[in-house]
């Protein structure tokens, strides 16, 4: 499968975009719920997204999104600043028509290189534990599992969730 992958010098196209971030937010809310999880709707987090957009475009951070041949949207990933040489990567996001292919590495790949152009030193990131795909992914990437790191967007956000996260460090 042919993948193009874009890193954004500006915010992407509102309305293209947001069925994309409405999608992997209810995968996430739909397996936090299936063990024993709160409910949540995906509008709130999609409008948390837009309000942070900044954060994840140049000069600041970095926002990737995967077409396939076709041109339709199969997957993204962001990373943001958090000070100090430290980047967290965020909503890495491969859609069923893109599994398999190794794009979920590639986005990931990709971050890493873009945080050292960035000049960052050390990369962040959380997950759920239930997303065994993504531990074993970014496990597999030098990644080592950590405590909570006082920067993460989705703790900070939404601490009662803590206890079904897991926290992510490498050292670039």
């Amino acid at each position: 499968m042919s993948i193009h992958i874009t890193r954004h010098k500006e915010a992407p196209d509102r309305e293209e975009f947001t069925p994309m971030l409405e999608e992997f937010y209810a995968q996430i809310i739909a397996r936090l719920q299936k063990i024993g999880g709160p409910e949540a709707k995906t509008e709130g987090l999609v409008v948390e997204f837009w309000e942070t957009i900044d954060q994840y475009l140049p000069p600041k951070g970095c926002l990737l999104s995967a077409r396939n041949a076709a041109g339709a949207l199969v997957g993204m990933g962001g990373l943001r600043p958090l000070g100090d040489g430290k980047g967290e990567m965020k909503r890495v996001f491969v859609r069923p028509a893109g599994r398999g292919t190794g794009l979920g590495r590639t986005l990931i790949e990709k971050r890493i290189e873009a945080a050292r152009d960035l000049g960052m030193n050390s990369l962040f990131a959380d997950t759920f534990k239930f997303s065994v795909e993504m531990i074993s992914l970014y496990e597999q990437m030098g990644f080592k599992q950590i405590d909570i790191y006082p920067q993460s967007a989705s703790y900070n956000s939404h601490p009662e969730l803590a206890k079904y996260m897991i926290f992510l460090k490498k050292d670039l």
